[in-house]
């Protein structure tokens, strides 16, 4: 998974691959079929160990604005910048036409984050927390773009925006404003 996520699939080499998983060449293609099939082993993986725990974790509806502000701020305080970056979003940018089965599991994890984000801001709506005028679709889905956009520029380093204060400028734009009368 780690070579994929540094490299990319293009330049992740079998010999990286040996490398990095101790296997030779055969064993490999043994398991796994082929560089795709393990590839897509490795997606898998990223979704159920990285993706699935970050927005268990983190997008809990219960948690409102604070859940999401602590998922977007996890993408650069779990590793040291720059990041290796996020295996969905530098897959989905890295093949335009992704092998089906790779694009399945990369349609997937986005699926997950973008319905666990909506269910975050209607619970933070309920609460309060957001402008009762938001179209809350049209705000998950560009939480979903800014969120992937972070995960690709901070793997670029180096950073030359502070992050935090652009995820707390984000999130003011959802909060309830002061109307005249």
């Amino acid at each position: 998974m780690a070579c994929f996520r540094e490299h990319g699939y293009d330049s992740t080499s079998v010999r990286d691959l040996e490398a990095a998983t101790g296997l030779k060449a055969t064993s490999l293609y043994n398991a796994f079929g082929s560089k795709a099939g393990l590839f897509n082993a490795a997606l898998d993986r990223y979704h159920r160990d990285v993706v699935e725990r970050r927005v268990n974790e983190h997008l809990r509806p219960a948690l409102g604005l604070a859940g999401i502000r602590s998922f977007l701020v996890s993408t650069y305080t779990v590793e040291p910048l720059p990041t290796h970056g996020c295996l969905v979003a530098s897959s989905a940018a890295e093949f335009a036409d992704l092998e089906p089965r790779a694009r399945e599991r990369v349609e997937h994890s986005l699926r997950l984050t973008r319905d666990a984000l909506a269910r975050s801001l209607e619970a933070s709506r309920q609460a309060g927390e957001i402008d009762p005028v938001i179209d809350l679709a049209a705000a998950a889905d560009a939480l979903l773009i800014f969120y992937e956009g972070m995960l690709t520029m901070l793997r670029t380093g180096p950073v030359t925006v502070d992050p935090t204060r652009a995820i707390d400028a984000t999130l003011a734009l959802l909060q309830p404003r002061k109307r005249k009368r």
